[in-house]
Protein backbone atom coordinates (compact mmCIF):
# COMPACT_ATOMS: atom_id res chain seq x y z
CA UNK A 1 0.00 0.00 0.00
CA UNK A 2 2.92 2.43 0.53
CA UNK A 3 4.44 1.30 -2.36
CA UNK A 4 1.19 2.82 -4.24
CA UNK A 5 0.72 5.70 -2.52
CA UNK A 6 4.45 6.87 -3.68
CA UNK A 7 4.06 6.02 -6.49
CA UNK A 8 1.23 8.05 -7.05
CA UNK A 9 2.49 10.40 -5.02
CA UNK A 10 5.48 10.18 -7.66
CA UNK A 11 3.43 10.54 -10.44
CA UNK A 12 1.55 13.52 -9.52
CA UNK A 13 5.04 15.49 -8.69
CA UNK A 14 6.15 14.46 -12.32
CA UNK A 15 2.65 15.99 -13.72
CA UNK A 16 3.20 18.90 -12.34
CA UNK A 17 6.33 19.81 -12.41
CA UNK A 18 6.17 18.69 -16.65
CA UNK A 19 3.62 20.66 -16.72
CA UNK A 20 5.76 23.65 -15.09
CA UNK A 21 8.44 23.19 -16.91
CA UNK A 22 6.67 22.79 -20.16
CA UNK A 23 4.65 26.17 -19.27
CA UNK A 24 4.31 27.60 -23.11
CA UNK A 25 3.01 30.75 -24.38
CA UNK A 26 -0.72 29.78 -25.12
CA UNK A 27 -2.62 31.14 -28.30
CA UNK A 28 -3.41 35.02 -28.12
CA UNK A 29 -0.91 35.70 -25.59
CA UNK A 30 1.03 38.81 -25.83
CA UNK A 31 4.83 39.30 -24.06
CA UNK A 32 7.01 42.57 -23.46
CA UNK A 33 7.73 44.29 -26.45
CA UNK A 34 10.84 43.84 -28.10
CA UNK A 35 11.21 47.51 -29.94
CA UNK A 36 14.27 49.46 -30.96
CA UNK A 37 14.20 52.75 -30.61
CA UNK A 38 16.66 54.28 -33.13
CA UNK A 39 16.14 58.01 -32.87
CA UNK A 40 15.87 58.10 -28.56
CA UNK A 41 12.48 59.61 -28.85
CA UNK A 42 9.25 58.73 -27.60
CA UNK A 43 6.41 58.28 -29.90
CA UNK A 44 2.71 56.94 -29.86
CA UNK A 45 4.40 53.55 -30.31
CA UNK A 46 6.83 53.59 -27.36
CA UNK A 47 3.74 54.86 -25.32
CA UNK A 48 1.44 51.49 -26.20
CA UNK A 49 4.56 49.23 -25.70
CA UNK A 50 5.19 50.02 -22.50
CA UNK A 51 3.96 47.28 -20.03
CA UNK A 52 1.31 47.87 -17.44
CA UNK A 53 1.75 47.19 -14.00
CA UNK A 54 -1.31 46.42 -11.58
CA UNK A 55 -2.90 45.44 -8.33
CA UNK A 56 -0.19 44.40 -6.12
CA UNK A 57 -0.33 41.67 -3.14
CA UNK A 58 1.73 40.81 -1.04
CA UNK A 59 1.56 36.72 0.14
CA UNK A 60 0.81 35.92 3.95
CA UNK A 61 4.10 35.27 5.04
CA UNK A 62 5.33 38.55 3.54
CA UNK A 63 8.19 37.14 1.26
CA UNK A 64 6.24 37.21 -1.83
CA UNK A 65 4.52 40.26 -3.80
CA UNK A 66 2.05 38.88 -6.49
CA UNK A 67 1.08 41.77 -9.66
CA UNK A 68 -0.08 41.42 -12.90
CA UNK A 69 1.66 42.79 -15.96
CA UNK A 70 -0.55 44.29 -19.44
CA UNK A 71 1.72 44.08 -22.35
CA UNK A 72 -0.24 45.24 -25.45
CA UNK A 73 -0.30 44.28 -29.48
CA UNK A 74 -0.18 47.50 -31.81
CA UNK A 75 -0.79 45.09 -34.53
CA UNK A 76 -3.65 43.20 -32.95
CA UNK A 77 -4.93 46.32 -31.47
CA UNK A 78 -5.29 44.22 -27.88
CA UNK A 79 -3.52 43.95 -24.62
CA UNK A 80 -3.63 40.89 -22.12
CA UNK A 81 -2.42 40.65 -18.69
CA UNK A 82 -0.46 37.80 -16.83
CA UNK A 83 0.34 36.97 -13.55
CA UNK A 84 4.15 37.72 -12.32
CA UNK A 85 6.05 37.51 -8.51
CA UNK A 86 9.13 38.46 -7.33
CA UNK A 87 10.49 38.85 -3.73
CA UNK A 88 9.29 41.20 -1.31
CA UNK A 89 13.49 42.69 -1.72
CA UNK A 90 13.31 42.49 -5.32
CA UNK A 91 14.88 40.94 -7.68
CA UNK A 92 14.14 39.26 -10.79
CA UNK A 93 10.29 38.24 -11.60
CA UNK A 94 8.67 35.27 -12.29
CA UNK A 95 6.42 34.77 -14.82
CA UNK A 96 3.16 32.63 -13.54
CA UNK A 97 0.89 32.47 -16.56
CA UNK A 98 1.19 33.30 -20.31
CA UNK A 99 -2.42 32.76 -21.41
CA UNK A 100 -4.28 34.62 -24.05
CA UNK A 101 -6.87 35.42 -22.24
CA UNK A 102 -5.97 38.32 -19.66
CA UNK A 103 -5.95 36.98 -15.72
CA UNK A 104 -6.73 39.74 -13.27
CA UNK A 105 -7.80 40.21 -9.65
CA UNK A 106 -5.75 37.80 -8.30
CA UNK A 107 -5.37 37.13 -4.07
CA UNK A 108 -3.26 35.01 -2.20
CA UNK A 109 -5.76 32.35 -0.14
CA UNK A 110 -5.00 33.14 3.88
CA UNK A 111 -2.44 30.39 4.39
CA UNK A 112 -0.26 31.23 1.08
CA UNK A 113 -1.02 27.73 -1.29
CA UNK A 114 -3.26 29.30 -3.26
CA UNK A 115 -4.11 31.91 -5.86
CA UNK A 116 -7.80 33.26 -6.70
CA UNK A 117 -8.17 35.43 -9.99
CA UNK A 118 -10.86 36.25 -12.12
CA UNK A 119 -10.33 34.99 -16.28
CA UNK A 120 -12.99 35.12 -18.78
CA UNK A 121 -15.18 36.28 -16.46
CA UNK A 122 -14.91 33.53 -13.52
CA UNK A 123 -13.41 33.10 -10.50
CA UNK A 124 -10.25 30.08 -10.54
CA UNK A 125 -7.82 29.20 -8.03
CA UNK A 126 -4.66 27.22 -8.79
CA UNK A 127 -2.05 25.63 -6.09
CA UNK A 128 1.33 27.43 -5.58
CA UNK A 129 4.09 26.10 -4.72
CA UNK A 130 7.48 27.21 -4.85
CA UNK A 131 6.84 29.68 -7.15
CA UNK A 132 4.84 28.24 -10.06
CA UNK A 133 1.02 27.67 -10.46
CA UNK A 134 -0.59 24.20 -10.32
CA UNK A 135 -3.39 22.92 -12.30
CA UNK A 136 -6.44 25.18 -11.74
CA UNK A 137 -10.39 24.98 -10.61
CA UNK A 138 -13.20 26.91 -11.29
CA UNK A 139 -15.19 28.51 -8.37
CA UNK A 140 -17.89 30.30 -10.11
CA UNK A 141 -20.16 29.89 -13.14
CA UNK A 142 -22.11 32.85 -12.77
CA UNK A 143 -24.68 33.48 -16.05
CA UNK A 144 -23.82 36.77 -15.85
CA UNK A 145 -19.94 36.94 -14.90
CA UNK A 146 -18.04 38.02 -12.30
CA UNK A 147 -16.36 41.71 -12.48
CA UNK A 148 -14.66 41.78 -9.24
CA UNK A 149 -14.18 39.83 -6.15
CA UNK A 150 -12.63 39.76 -2.69
CA UNK A 151 -12.11 37.10 -0.02
CA UNK A 152 -13.29 36.94 3.51
CA UNK A 153 -10.57 36.68 5.95
CA UNK A 154 -10.48 33.39 6.67
CA UNK A 155 -11.41 32.50 2.56
CA UNK A 156 -14.57 30.63 3.69
CA UNK A 157 -16.78 32.76 2.02
CA UNK A 158 -16.40 35.13 -1.53
CA UNK A 159 -18.07 38.54 -2.21
CA UNK A 160 -18.63 38.88 -5.73
CA UNK A 161 -19.77 41.61 -8.33
CA UNK A 162 -21.91 40.89 -11.00
CA UNK A 163 -25.02 42.52 -12.68
CA UNK A 164 -28.85 42.38 -12.59
CA UNK A 165 -31.04 43.80 -15.76
CA UNK A 166 -31.85 47.35 -15.12
CA UNK A 167 -34.69 49.58 -15.28
CA UNK A 168 -34.06 50.26 -19.42
CA UNK A 169 -36.25 48.06 -21.71
CA UNK A 170 -35.53 46.12 -24.79
CA UNK A 171 -36.42 44.15 -27.48
CA UNK A 172 -35.05 41.17 -26.87
CA UNK A 173 -36.62 41.30 -22.93
CA UNK A 174 -39.76 40.32 -24.81
CA UNK A 175 -38.32 38.58 -28.05
CA UNK A 176 -35.09 36.27 -28.33
CA UNK A 177 -35.05 36.61 -32.05
CA UNK A 178 -34.54 40.65 -31.44
CA UNK A 179 -31.46 40.09 -29.76
CA UNK A 180 -29.16 42.92 -32.18
CA UNK A 181 -32.03 45.22 -32.02
CA UNK A 182 -30.26 48.28 -30.98
CA UNK A 183 -33.59 50.33 -29.37
CA UNK A 184 -34.16 51.23 -25.86
CA UNK A 185 -37.51 52.12 -23.88
CA UNK A 186 -37.56 53.75 -20.43
CA UNK A 187 -39.49 56.59 -17.73
CA UNK A 188 -36.88 57.88 -15.83
CA UNK A 189 -33.25 58.99 -15.81
CA UNK A 190 -30.03 57.60 -15.83
CA UNK A 191 -30.84 55.54 -18.95
CA UNK A 192 -27.65 56.42 -20.54
CA UNK A 193 -24.10 57.71 -18.31
CA UNK A 194 -21.81 59.53 -20.58
CA UNK A 195 -20.96 56.87 -23.41
CA UNK A 196 -22.98 54.08 -22.93
CA UNK A 197 -26.49 52.75 -21.95
CA UNK A 198 -27.03 51.86 -18.69
CA UNK A 199 -28.55 48.43 -19.84
CA UNK A 200 -27.03 46.51 -16.44
CA UNK A 201 -26.28 47.79 -12.86
CA UNK A 202 -23.62 46.23 -10.39
CA UNK A 203 -25.07 44.09 -7.59
CA UNK A 204 -22.85 42.64 -5.06
CA UNK A 205 -23.41 38.69 -3.84
CA UNK A 206 -21.86 36.31 -1.10
CA UNK A 207 -21.62 32.98 -1.11
CA UNK A 208 -19.68 30.01 0.87
CA UNK A 209 -16.61 28.47 -0.86
CA UNK A 210 -15.64 24.92 -0.51
CA UNK A 211 -19.49 23.72 -1.99
CA UNK A 212 -18.59 23.19 -5.44
CA UNK A 213 -18.95 25.45 -8.20
CA UNK A 214 -21.07 28.54 -7.49
CA UNK A 215 -24.03 29.32 -9.63
CA UNK A 216 -25.58 31.45 -7.85
CA UNK A 217 -25.01 34.01 -4.28
CA UNK A 218 -26.79 36.30 -2.11
CA UNK A 219 -27.35 39.65 -3.74
CA UNK A 220 -27.11 41.69 -0.21
CA UNK A 221 -28.97 44.73 -1.53
CA UNK A 222 -32.00 42.01 -1.80
CA UNK A 223 -32.47 40.47 -5.58
CA UNK A 224 -32.56 42.35 -9.19
CA UNK A 225 -35.64 44.11 -8.53
CA UNK A 226 -33.78 46.35 -6.08
CA UNK A 227 -32.51 48.93 -8.93
CA UNK A 228 -29.39 50.64 -6.73
CA UNK A 229 -25.88 50.00 -7.71
CA UNK A 230 -23.18 48.10 -5.73
CA UNK A 231 -20.91 49.27 -5.90
CA UNK A 232 -21.36 52.46 -7.60
CA UNK A 233 -21.14 53.20 -11.57
CA UNK A 234 -19.05 54.20 -13.30
CA UNK A 235 -15.95 54.28 -11.46
CA UNK A 236 -16.84 52.61 -8.17
CA UNK A 237 -15.22 48.80 -7.70
CA UNK A 238 -14.80 46.29 -4.80
CA UNK A 239 -13.03 48.93 -3.01
CA UNK A 240 -15.88 50.22 -1.68
CA UNK A 241 -17.26 47.19 0.16
CA UNK A 242 -14.78 45.71 2.96
CA UNK A 243 -15.19 42.12 5.41
CA UNK A 244 -14.96 43.35 8.74
CA UNK A 245 -12.13 41.34 10.33
CA UNK A 246 -14.29 38.23 11.87
CA UNK A 247 -16.07 38.29 8.50
CA UNK A 248 -19.35 38.61 9.93
CA UNK A 249 -19.82 42.09 8.67
CA UNK A 250 -20.06 43.80 5.24
CA UNK A 251 -19.33 47.56 5.31
CA UNK A 252 -19.75 49.29 1.64
CA UNK A 253 -21.01 52.34 0.33
CA UNK A 254 -24.21 53.02 -1.85
CA UNK A 255 -26.11 55.45 -2.92
CA UNK A 256 -29.67 54.08 -2.42
CA UNK A 257 -31.65 55.85 -4.94
CA UNK A 258 -33.03 55.41 -8.39
CA UNK A 259 -34.20 57.42 -11.90
CA UNK A 260 -33.91 61.47 -11.54
CA UNK A 261 -33.15 61.73 -8.22
CA UNK A 262 -29.97 59.44 -8.43
CA UNK A 263 -28.66 61.68 -11.20
CA UNK A 264 -29.01 64.57 -9.35
CA UNK A 265 -27.71 62.94 -6.07
CA UNK A 266 -24.48 62.57 -4.80
CA UNK A 267 -25.51 61.08 -1.25
CA UNK A 268 -23.55 58.01 -1.00
CA UNK A 269 -23.67 56.50 2.25
CA UNK A 270 -21.68 54.23 4.09
CA UNK A 271 -23.91 50.54 5.51
CA UNK A 272 -23.44 47.74 7.48
CA UNK A 273 -24.64 44.11 6.38
CA UNK A 274 -24.75 41.01 8.51
CA UNK A 275 -23.91 37.92 6.81
CA UNK A 276 -25.81 35.63 8.89
CA UNK A 277 -29.27 37.81 9.57
CA UNK A 278 -29.14 40.12 6.51
CA UNK A 279 -29.32 43.32 8.75
CA UNK A 280 -28.48 46.24 7.12
CA UNK A 281 -28.10 49.63 8.84
CA UNK A 282 -26.44 53.13 7.93
CA UNK A 283 -23.94 55.24 9.56
CA UNK A 284 -26.12 58.38 9.54
CA UNK A 285 -23.97 61.59 7.88
CA UNK A 286 -27.07 62.80 6.58
CA UNK A 287 -25.91 63.45 2.56
CA UNK A 288 -22.92 64.08 0.83
CA UNK A 289 -19.95 61.50 -0.86
CA UNK A 290 -19.37 58.81 1.73
CA UNK A 291 -16.56 55.78 0.23
CA UNK A 292 -14.16 53.20 0.50
CA UNK A 293 -14.74 51.93 4.29
CA UNK A 294 -12.11 50.07 5.91
CA UNK A 295 -12.69 48.19 9.25
CA UNK A 296 -9.34 48.24 11.75
CA UNK A 297 -7.27 45.01 12.33
CA UNK A 298 -8.90 44.73 15.50
CA UNK A 299 -12.62 45.62 14.40
CA UNK A 300 -12.93 47.98 16.94
CA UNK A 301 -13.04 51.22 14.27
CA UNK A 302 -14.16 52.13 10.88
CA UNK A 303 -12.81 54.98 8.39
CA UNK A 304 -13.78 55.75 5.57
CA UNK A 305 -13.47 58.84 2.66
CA UNK A 306 -16.28 61.53 2.53
CA UNK A 307 -17.41 64.70 0.51
CA UNK A 308 -19.91 66.51 3.44
CA UNK A 309 -22.36 68.42 0.88
CA UNK A 310 -25.09 66.36 -1.33
CA UNK A 311 -24.53 67.21 -5.51
CA UNK A 312 -21.41 69.09 -4.83
CA UNK A 313 -18.93 66.72 -6.91
CA UNK A 314 -16.09 68.55 -6.23
CA UNK A 315 -15.92 69.00 -2.76
CA UNK A 316 -13.34 68.06 -0.48
CA UNK A 317 -12.69 64.41 0.55
CA UNK A 318 -12.06 64.08 4.28
CA UNK A 319 -10.97 61.44 5.96
CA UNK A 320 -13.76 59.60 8.70
CA UNK A 321 -13.02 57.42 11.93
CA UNK A 322 -15.45 56.10 14.30
CA UNK A 323 -15.38 53.70 17.09
CA UNK A 324 -17.54 50.55 16.23
CA UNK A 325 -19.37 48.91 19.29
CA UNK A 326 -20.62 45.33 19.42
CA UNK A 327 -23.22 44.29 21.76
CA UNK A 328 -22.45 41.79 24.17
CA UNK A 329 -22.37 38.53 23.16
CA UNK A 330 -25.20 35.96 23.73
CA UNK A 331 -27.55 33.56 23.15
CA UNK A 332 -29.12 33.91 19.77
CA UNK A 333 -28.36 36.51 17.05
CA UNK A 334 -27.13 40.14 17.96
CA UNK A 335 -27.90 43.52 16.52
CA UNK A 336 -25.02 45.02 14.19
CA UNK A 337 -22.57 47.44 16.17
CA UNK A 338 -23.27 50.63 16.32
CA UNK A 339 -21.01 53.75 14.85
CA UNK A 340 -20.13 56.05 17.36
CA UNK A 341 -18.03 59.02 18.25
CA UNK A 342 -17.81 60.48 14.39
CA UNK A 343 -14.70 62.38 14.02
CA UNK A 344 -12.98 63.99 10.97
CA UNK A 345 -9.56 63.32 10.79
CA UNK A 346 -8.38 65.96 7.81
CA UNK A 347 -10.28 69.08 9.72
CA UNK A 348 -7.42 71.15 9.57
CA UNK A 349 -5.62 69.36 6.70
CA UNK A 350 -5.34 71.26 3.17
CA UNK A 351 -5.53 68.41 0.91
CA UNK A 352 -7.79 65.60 -0.72
CA UNK A 353 -7.67 62.55 1.49
CA UNK A 354 -7.37 59.06 -0.62
CA UNK A 355 -6.56 55.59 -0.43
CA UNK A 356 -7.11 54.70 3.40
CA UNK A 357 -4.74 51.70 4.87
CA UNK A 358 -4.92 51.02 8.00
CA UNK A 359 -1.77 50.37 10.07
CA UNK A 360 -1.09 46.94 12.09
CA UNK A 361 -1.69 48.08 15.83
CA UNK A 362 -5.02 50.31 14.42
CA UNK A 363 -4.18 53.18 15.73
CA UNK A 364 -3.24 55.07 12.51
CA UNK A 365 -3.94 55.47 8.82
CA UNK A 366 -1.83 55.80 6.04
CA UNK A 367 -3.23 57.46 2.86
CA UNK A 368 -1.95 59.31 -0.16
CA UNK A 369 -3.14 62.96 -0.87
CA UNK A 370 -2.21 65.29 -3.72
CA UNK A 371 0.13 68.13 -2.58
CA UNK A 372 1.56 70.64 -4.85
CA UNK A 373 1.64 68.29 -8.33
CA UNK A 374 3.10 65.18 -6.67
CA UNK A 375 0.71 62.43 -4.59
CA UNK A 376 2.46 61.98 -1.45
CA UNK A 377 2.44 59.52 1.59
CA UNK A 378 1.09 60.45 5.22
CA UNK A 379 0.85 58.53 8.48
CA UNK A 380 -2.38 59.97 10.21
CA UNK A 381 -2.52 59.48 13.84
CA UNK A 382 -6.33 57.91 14.47
CA UNK A 383 -7.89 59.97 17.37
CA UNK A 384 -9.37 63.58 18.00
CA UNK A 385 -6.21 65.08 18.41
CA UNK A 386 -5.10 64.63 15.17
CA UNK A 387 -1.21 64.28 14.41
CA UNK A 388 -0.10 64.25 10.29
CA UNK A 389 3.37 63.33 9.58
CA UNK A 390 4.06 63.35 6.04
CA UNK A 391 6.47 60.31 5.15
CA UNK A 392 7.09 61.05 1.35
CA UNK A 393 9.79 63.97 1.14
CA UNK A 394 8.44 67.35 -1.00
CA UNK A 395 11.49 67.04 -3.77
CA UNK A 396 10.17 63.44 -4.33
CA UNK A 397 8.69 64.01 -7.79
CA UNK A 398 6.35 60.90 -7.64
CA UNK A 399 3.02 60.01 -7.41
CA UNK A 400 2.97 57.78 -4.75
CA UNK A 401 0.27 55.00 -4.22
CA UNK A 402 -1.55 54.25 -0.85
CA UNK A 403 0.64 50.99 0.88
CA UNK A 404 -0.77 47.67 -0.39
CA UNK A 405 1.24 45.92 3.11
CA UNK A 406 2.90 47.14 5.50
CA UNK A 407 5.96 45.03 6.70
CA UNK A 408 7.09 44.29 10.50
CA UNK A 409 10.25 46.53 10.01
CA UNK A 410 7.37 49.84 9.08
CA UNK A 411 8.32 49.34 5.25
CA UNK A 412 5.60 50.41 3.16
CA UNK A 413 5.19 48.31 -0.37
CA UNK A 414 3.39 50.59 -2.78
CA UNK A 415 3.37 51.66 -6.55
CA UNK A 416 4.47 55.10 -7.79
CA UNK A 417 4.90 56.38 -11.09
CA UNK A 418 6.78 59.78 -12.38
CA UNK A 419 6.55 62.17 -15.55
CA UNK A 420 9.00 59.61 -16.94
CA UNK A 421 8.28 56.25 -16.39
CA UNK A 422 4.69 54.79 -15.51
CA UNK A 423 3.61 52.68 -12.49
CA UNK A 424 6.10 50.51 -10.44
CA UNK A 425 6.76 48.81 -7.49
CA UNK A 426 8.57 50.30 -4.90
CA UNK A 427 9.23 50.30 -0.71
CA UNK A 428 9.56 53.10 1.32
CA UNK A 429 11.13 53.14 4.68
CA UNK A 430 11.62 56.51 6.90
CA UNK A 431 12.98 58.75 3.81
CA UNK A 432 14.38 56.28 1.51
CA UNK A 433 12.71 54.75 -1.11
CA UNK A 434 13.43 51.69 -3.16
CA UNK A 435 12.41 50.94 -6.86
CA UNK A 436 11.33 47.05 -6.75
CA UNK A 437 10.52 46.18 -10.37
CA UNK A 438 11.81 48.00 -13.27
CA UNK A 439 9.37 46.61 -15.89
CA UNK A 440 10.08 49.10 -18.62
CA UNK A 441 13.66 49.84 -18.43
CA UNK A 442 14.69 48.00 -21.61
CA UNK A 443 12.90 50.34 -23.76
CA UNK A 444 13.25 53.68 -21.46
CA UNK A 445 17.03 53.39 -21.47
CA UNK A 446 16.76 54.11 -25.15
CA UNK A 447 15.13 57.20 -25.01
CA UNK A 448 17.19 60.34 -24.22
CA UNK A 449 16.66 61.90 -21.38
CA UNK A 450 15.11 65.18 -20.45
CA UNK A 451 14.29 68.04 -18.29
CA UNK A 452 11.27 68.50 -15.74
CA UNK A 453 11.06 72.19 -13.99
CA UNK A 454 8.50 72.94 -11.50
CA UNK A 455 7.59 76.71 -12.58
CA UNK A 456 5.03 79.15 -10.43
CA UNK A 457 2.43 81.25 -12.81
CA UNK A 458 0.44 84.23 -11.40
CA UNK A 459 -3.19 83.38 -11.80
CA UNK A 460 -6.03 86.28 -12.29
CA UNK A 461 -6.92 86.36 -8.59
CA UNK A 462 -3.91 86.93 -7.29
CA UNK A 463 -2.37 83.66 -6.67
CA UNK A 464 0.04 81.24 -7.62
CA UNK A 465 -0.59 77.94 -9.54
CA UNK A 466 1.77 74.88 -10.31
CA UNK A 467 2.82 73.83 -13.80
CA UNK A 468 5.32 71.78 -14.99
CA UNK A 469 7.59 72.11 -17.68
CA UNK A 470 8.93 69.29 -19.47
CA UNK A 471 11.73 70.22 -22.32
CA UNK A 472 12.61 68.79 -25.05
CA UNK A 473 15.97 66.07 -25.27
CA UNK A 474 19.09 68.32 -25.85
CA UNK A 475 17.01 71.11 -25.53
CA UNK A 476 19.04 74.41 -26.90
CA UNK A 477 17.88 77.47 -24.67
CA UNK A 478 18.57 79.38 -28.26
CA UNK A 479 16.26 77.62 -30.21
CA UNK A 480 12.01 78.75 -30.25
CA UNK A 481 10.63 75.21 -29.84
CA UNK A 482 6.39 74.84 -30.23
CA UNK A 483 4.49 74.34 -27.00
CA UNK A 484 1.50 72.51 -26.50
CA UNK A 485 -0.34 72.94 -23.18
CA UNK A 486 -2.14 70.41 -21.25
Amino acid sequence: MKTKMLTFALAVFSLLACNHESMKPQAGYIGPADLKIEDGRMSPEVLLSLGRLSDPQLSPDGKTILYGVSYTSIADNRSVRNLFTIPVEGGDPTQLTMDGKSISNARWSPDGGWIFFLQGGQVWKAPYKAGKLGRRFQITDIERGVDEFTLSPDASQIMYVSTVHSAVERPVDTDPLLAKADAYATEDLMYRHWDHWVEDINHTFVAPLGNGIIKEGLDILGGSDVLYQLPNGPFGGIENLCWSPDGRYIAYSCKKKEGKEYAFSTDTEIYIYCILTGETTVIPMGGGYDTVPVWSPDGSKIAWLSMARDGYEADKVRLMVADVVYEPEGEGQTANPSVENIVDLTADFAYNADGPVWAADSKSLYINALVEGVQALYNVIADPETVFFRITAPNLWFDFGSPFAILQDGTLLTTYCSMDFPTELVSVKDTSIDQLTFENAHLLDQLDKHETEARMVPTADGGQMLTWVLYPPKFDPTKVYPAIQI
